[in-house]
This record gives C-alpha cells, structure tokens and sequence, in this order.
C-alpha cells in the first residue's frame, strides 16, 4: 500500500518547487486546475515535497520519481508501475485486478495535489540540468539552492554469489531543504518540514579550493585549507546557472570496491 502511495503521488507533478508548507519563493499556483492529460510528463523527474492530514504536516511519503513514459514510472529508482488519467482521478496499476484511485486535486505543468483517504499530497518537478554552464566560482555559487535528490553506488564482493556486485539507492528527503550560500563564507540550511515542527535553521561555513567544495559544522572555518578535514570535502561535479551537482568517491584500500555519492540541488530563482 505505502509503495503504490509513493508511485501514485508523482504522476501530476510540476516545474515549481512548492510545498504546503513553504510559500516564500512566490510560487503558488493559480486557482486554475488543469487537465493533467494536456501535459506531457515523460522524461522528467518529480519529487513529493510534502504531506498534510487534516492539516497538519505529517511523515508521508517522500520519494523521487522518474516518469518514463506516458503511462510508466519508476520510484526511487528500483520499482516501476504504470498509472492513467481518468477525469479528475489518478489511477494506479499494480498488478491488482482493480486500480487504485486518487483525487486530483489540482494539476498543473508545474505543480499538483492529490488526496487519498483525506491526505493532501504536495509535489514538484525536479529542473533538468539544462542552464548555461558556469565556472566554479563563489560568486556563482552564492545564492539559494533547492536540495532535491541524491545518488548512492556501492561496487562490493558479495560472498554467497561469488561475484562483484553493483548496489545502488536513489532518492530524497522530507520538505523542501534550502540551502543558502552566502557571500561571508556561511552556509544557511533551511527546510520547510523542519520549520513546521519548530526546528531552527542550520548555518555552517564552506569554502572553494578549485573544483572542491568543504562545508564544516565547527563554530570556526580553519584558517589554512590544508587545516580542513578530509571528511569536510566533496567535489563540484557540475555547475550551471540552474543547477548543481556535487559528489563523493571512495576507493577500498584493500580490494575493487567504491562508493560513489551524489547530491543534486537546483536553482532558486
């Protein structure tokens, strides 16, 4: 039931990042709903920002879909189901003889909300990495990200087969998490779940050496890079004027085996 929910929640996803409970980007949607048929989803990625029952924000299903197709999608990477529109509702096939429907309460190229059972789910697309490529610089660095999804890839030896393994997870996190970085050298962590329950922002310092990023939670930033942990650095992968992608990758000093990690944030504009 929870896996159909997640598979459910995604389909009538937008371009605009907006949850129930963070409207400070002026991206609410008019009061106008759509027909989600007129819009075309496939190839894009969505992410369910956040969940309300009776409103009140609740741990709903966060997940990250990829649409495939116009009738196909994967969740977090690993299971697929397909899904159709029906007037003003979403259904879900799964495999069971009868499709599971949801509500749709609004739809739009850029934003949607369903209901299932009186929860109210609020979703998003994710941008594509589409901008115009940019110079790992501070200055084009400074300004607000949204925080969307990661990637995680594990190589390692797996015993009872014998054999060299690739494992992977993907996904995202609850709310819509800002990150801020600004000019005097810190950090400013926000998120629209967190604030909901009272939760104080987070600021850091962080600092470019090259093409790495170091982003430190000691009350103080180092005065000499090399001073800066190890653990502190990631690697900008890439940076354009609309997204960001920043990653890790650790090699076994004993065998074949990695782990590659990958966050990806994208612009607020």
């Amino acid at each position: 039931m929870k896996k159909i929910l997640f598979f459910a929640a995604a389909i009538a996803a937008g371009t605009l990042v907006f949850t129930a409970c963070n409207k400070k980007d002026g991206n609410t949607p008019d009061d106008k709903t759509q027909n989600p048929s007129d819009y075309n989803y496939a190839g894009q990625k969505w992410r369910i920002d956040s969940c309300k029952v009776e409103g009140q924000l609740e741990h709903g299903p966060h997940a990250l879909i990829d649409i495939l197709s116009n009738n196909q999608v994967i969740f977090n990477g690993s299971d697929t189901t397909t899904y159709a529109f029906d007037s003003d509702k979403l259904l879900i096939h799964s495999g069971e003889e009868h499709p599971m429907e949801l509500t749709i309460k609004k739809a739009e190229a850029a934003f949607a909300i369903l209901d299932m059972d009186h929860m109210e789910l609020y979703l998003s697309r994710i941008p594509e990495s589409n901008g115009k490529k940019v110079d790992v610089t501070a200055d084009n660095l400074i300004g607000k990200w949204h925080w969307d999804w990661y990637y995680n890839e594990y190589y390692h030896y797996v015993s009872e087969w014998e054999k060299w393994y690739t494992d992977y997870n993907i996904g995202t996190t609850f709310g819509v998490e800002t990150w801020e970085f600004r000019a005097d050298g810190t950090l400013v962590k926000s998120n629209s779940y967190n604030a909901m329950m009272g939760a104080e922002s987070q600021t850091v310092w962080w600092v470019l050496d090259g093409n790495r990023l170091a982003m430190g939670f000691d009350n103080q930033k180092p005065e000499k890079l090399e001073d800066i942990p190890a653990g502190y650095w990631v690697n900008v992968l890439t940076l354009t004027d609309n997204v960001f992608y920043y990653g890790t990758e650790e090699h076994s000093q004993y065998d074949e085996g990695y782990q590659i990690h990958k966050w990806y944030l994208s612009k607020v504009k």
